[in-house]
């Protein structure tokens, strides 16, 4: 493998294949080691271990290595030494197919996840000010509007409050050199991934793959039966293609952006109309019922002064695994590019740009109410006269923990007998018998009583003076 920096450049993406370990699919990954190269026809290299491939267990979630690796020769940008650095620091783990997430370990090693978009994003070539920070949105408040621009990523479209959605977008819009970019939901890359692989495996496992292959085509078509169009209110109509079109650059694309038909909301001023822009397009047959696709639009209004909307036809063309080939670094530093031209904001401050992920459920939107801030539900607990006493039961609390705290020291075991239990008695009794010497203690008890207070020197309780003296000492005449 080449030296980071040398030309030509070589990146490779790990891909898992065998029982060893379930290697991360990611932008991060690099495969190193001692592999066979099997050329393919675009002009990157799929690459095996040695080792036999288990595309069985592979399946069930275990497998090792398929790297795909492409030549970065014609391109010299930063950004792909930034994703070649990153990859040399990866590691191991499961195969993920996850769709929309770009952050974390799920947007890092997803097939479908958009963290090398969001890591290309936020690079730049040294020198090239202002840098872009980039941070995720979990609602759109009022501190959000201050962000230059937003990437929204939807899983699953629509939100169930699109409308107050794009009320809050258009308000924000207004305040001038503003970027939101929309990446279209579709299927993702994982039936793109299995059919190089499928076409690349051991003539022994072949089988195995195209079954996946064959089940995911399956689920493609049920879906593309049921696919709908995708739009944000009059601003642009994602129009729905009859089935999935694949271009050149491990680019998948399942919708064309058009230009929206629906009317504005009766809120809205109908005398500022958008403005349509098709800022990439791709030639296409006559089955998709177009001749061109439109894969990067462009929307403004004279009401939003500079601030625009781009809109990405498919997330297809920025996943994980589309981030491989050159074409959709290109799209990312288009859209990089959109942004810094747009933003107006000063050298030393950073443009700062956040990423929106969105389901069914609703979108979070807070803003500031007027007046003085009311405390609500548990907040009242610190309002008078509520903090006051909150404060003495905190610190009677404190006493009493300090009350409960237990003895230090090993504990000791204690053992718990019934008082009543007739057995206790028996074993009290044998004790006391055993430590006063039984019997033969209490006869010269009773023979010395009669002999010195009564004076008696015979009797059937007066013991002879050697039986008596041999009593007294009853251990040593045992020793004896």
């Amino acid at each position: 493998m080449t030296a980071l920096g040398a030309t030509p450049a070589v990146w490779l993406s790990r891909y898992p294949l065998s029982r060893a370990c379930s290697t991360r699919v990611s932008h991060r990954s690099v495969v190193g080691m001692d592999h066979e190269t099997l050329s393919s026809a675009d002009g990157f290299h799929l690459i095996r271990s040695r080792s036999a491939w288990r595309p069985k267990e592979f399946l069930r979630g275990r497998g090792r290595k398929l790297a795909i690796v492409f030549n970065l020769a014609k391109s010299s940008s930063v950004v792909g030494s930034l994703l070649l650095f990153v990859l040399l620091c990866s590691g191991c783990s499961r195969f993920s197919t996850e769709y929309g997430a770009s952050d974390g370990v799920p947007g890092d090693e997803s097939l479908n996840g958009f963290g090398a978009f969001r890591t290309a994003l936020e690079g730049a070539p040294a020198g090239l000010v202002p840098e872009l920070e980039i941070h995720d949105v979990a609602r759109l408040s009022d501190r959000e509007s201050e962000s230059d621009a937003i990437v929204w990523l939807p899983t699953r479209w629509p939100p169930s409050n699109p409308q107050e959605v794009q009320e809050w977008l258009d308000r924000w819009l207004a305040q001038d050199h503003r970027t939101l970019i929309f990446v279209v939901p579709d299927s993702g890359s994982t039936e793109a991934y299995f059919r190089e692989a499928s076409a690349t495996a051991p003539a022994d496992q072949r089988l195995s793959y195209r079954r996946r292959l064959a089940q995911l085509i399956n689920e493609r078509l049920l879906a593309e039966a049921n696919r709908s169009d995708i739009g944000l209110g009059d601003w642009f109509t994602a129009r729905a293609l009859p089935y999935r079109v694949e271009l050149p650059g491990r680019r998948l694309v399942d919708f064309s952006v058009e230009q929206s038909t629906a009317q504005p909301p009766a809120a809205s001023n109908s005398t500022d109309p958008l403005h349509f822009e098709v800022v990439e397009q791709e030639a296409a047959d006559a089955a998709t019922g177009s001749r061109s696709l439109t894969t990067l639009a462009r929307i403004t209004r004279d009401r939003w002064k500079s601030s625009q909307v781009l809109v990405v036809s498919s997330g297809s063309l920025l996943t994980n695994f589309a981030m491989t080939a050159p074409a959709a670094r290109e799209l990312t530093r288009d859209l990089q590019n959109a942004i810094r031209r747009i933003s107006e904001t000063d050298p030393a401050t950073p443009i700062t740009v956040g990423f929106l992920s969105s389901r069914y459920t609703a979108i979070p939107i807070s803003a500031a109410q007027p007046g003085l801030p009311k405390a609500r539900g548990w907040e009242l607990m610190t309002e008078m006269p509520l903090s006051l006493i909150n404060l003495h039961v905190a610190f009677l609390g404190i006493v009493l923990c300090l009350m409960l705290l237990p003895v230090f020291g090993r504990p000791r075991s204690v053992r718990y007998n019934q008082p009543t239990h007739f057995g206790n008695h028996l074993s009290a009794m044998a004790a006391l018998m055993r430590r006063s010497g039984g019997t033969v203690y209490a006869k010269q008890k009773i023979s010395a009583y009669l002999r010195l207070v009564r004076g008696e020197t015979s009797g059937p309780w007066v013991l002879p003076q050697e039986d008596a003296v041999d009593s007294e000492h009853p251990n040593e005449t045992e020793t004896r």
